[in-house]
């Protein structure tokens, strides 16, 4: 599996995460890019053919959802769906920081909505039936 794959998935939950109450905010994205430096790119060292960061695809991926309005429960299945396919991709390591990107995501603005509540539940049953 490519890590460049995996980082779509992610900004597939990010943005899931963040459009549940609506509308993907700026604290949210500030936050996230935060997330990206400190986290994701310093997961792995994978580039694309250009040289770019694999982790960047998180960002593009959010960015594409955020101008097309694309459905955050239909980004959610997806995020879910990857997941269950590439289970030996997703150790104790990756799990914990799915979960807990999500979660800094949903409490980035005004704390954790009824929305992202029931996503994140549904994303932490999800990360614990893959073992």
């Amino acid at each position: 599996m490519k890590f460049q794959e995996f980082y779509i998935q992610m900004g597939r939950l990010i943005y899931a995460i963040a459009k549940s109450d609506g509308k993907v905010q700026k604290s949210e994205m500030e936050r996230f890019k935060s997330i990206l430096q400190k986290e994701l790119v310093n997961l792995n060292d994978s580039e694309d053919v250009y040289g770019t960061h694999n982790a960047y695809y998180a960002e593009f991926e959010l960015e594409r959802l955020i101008e097309n309005q694309f459905d955050e429960n239909e980004a959610f299945t997806s995020f879910i769906l990857f997941m269950e396919q590439q289970r030996d991709f997703f150790d104790k390591k990756i799990r914990s920081l799915c979960y807990e990107t999500a979660r800094m995501i949903a409490v980035a603005h005004h704390g954790i909505e009824p929305g992202e509540s029931k996503k994140l539940i549904e994303l932490e049953r999800k990360l614990n039936d893959l073992y």
